[in-house]
């Protein structure tokens, strides 16, 4: 297993999950599998030599837990171990694989869908704060492909007046002095999906909280962070699924012949608590249509 994140975050309840679905299919940690760990702790630099340590041991499959990222180390280490990657970014144009139905090579996995995603999480968030209300969006690194998609995405919602769609590229180091100049420009926040993203949620949360944004993020964490909105991949189910492509694999099966599968179920939470705090009214029809209500 080739986690992007920490043993001591939130990376050790996805290697919980993962084991106990692997278990219910069939294979128990300690006697019919052994599970090897390595884990970049957030760094990416980190992720080709780990897969290559996982690589020199010579295990039945890899799987690997850090988007595109993570499958990218992997594919280069490896074309003959079977590897079944997570939560990447358009396989196909990544070049990870050669075909969705029929992925060819070693590898295979789940996808998750960057565009449709993000462009509904800024109208979650515009029909919150008002069509008036520029939004920052940040992440790691934005390429000028993505940039021009979300753009595109923020158009799409109607965005009144002078409101704008505002980048914002930071590492963990500048997360303090740019979650700053977020606030000091008045901007509702957009945090982008991404191994980033997900490792450093707690520190994210705690910045959004300190200035008092109006946010949107992915994922449980966030929501447990207290930002006011997540709208997300059902990464828990995500994982069972990744577990299940694991099993296949141990019992005989190809990774070609293992088609690349979308996720498919989104959660969306809405906490009241961080609304009251912000003095934001949540719509009656946004409290209905969320899985889950925080208050």
């Amino acid at each position: 297993m080739l986690h992007f994140g920490d043993p001591a975050t939130a990376a050790a309840e996805v290697d919980s999950l993962i084991m106990r679905e692997l278990a219910r299919l069939g294979f128990v940690e300690g006697s019919n599998l052994v599970a090897e760990r390595r884990y970049a702790k957030s760094d990416p630099t980190q992720l080709e030599p780990l897969a290559a340590e996982l690589v020199a041991l010579a295990p039945d499959v890899i799987l690997t837990l850090g988007g595109t990222l993570g499958a990218r180390a992997a594919k280069k280490a490896t074309q003959t171990i079977p590897v079944v990657f997570s939560a990447a970014f358009d396989p196909v144009g990544r070049g990870l694989v050669a075909d969705l139905a029929r992925p060819g090579g070693n590898l295979t996995g789940f996808a998750v869908f960057a565009g449709t995603i993000e462009e509904k999480r800024m109208q979650l968030l515009s029909d919150v704060v008002g069509r008036g209300t520029s939004i920052g969006f940040l992440d790691l690194s934005i390429s000028d492909e993505r940039k021009r998609a979300l753009d595109q995405s923020f158009a799409s919602i109607g965005p009144q007046g002078s409101a704008r769609l505002e980048f914002f590229e930071a590492d963990l180091n500048a997360l303090p002095a740019t979650m700053e100049t977020i606030a000091k420009r008045k901007l509702a926040l957009v945090v982008g999906n991404s191994s980033f993203t997900a490792v450093n949620s707690t520190r994210i949360c705690e910045l959004i909280a300190k200035h008092r944004l109006p946010a949107i993020a992915d994922g449980r964490e966030f929501a447990k962070g207290g930002v006011l909105l997540t709208y997300s991949t059902d990464f828990d189910e995500l994982y069972r699924r990744n577990a299940d492509y694991v099993a296949k694999i141990l019992r005989g099966a190809k990774p070609s012949d293992l088609p690349i599968e979308h996720a498919s179920r989104y959660v969306f939470v809405v906490n009241l608590k961080t609304a009251k705090t912000l003095g934001i009214r949540i719509p009656q029809n946004m409290l209905l249509m969320a899985d889950s209500v925080i208050s």
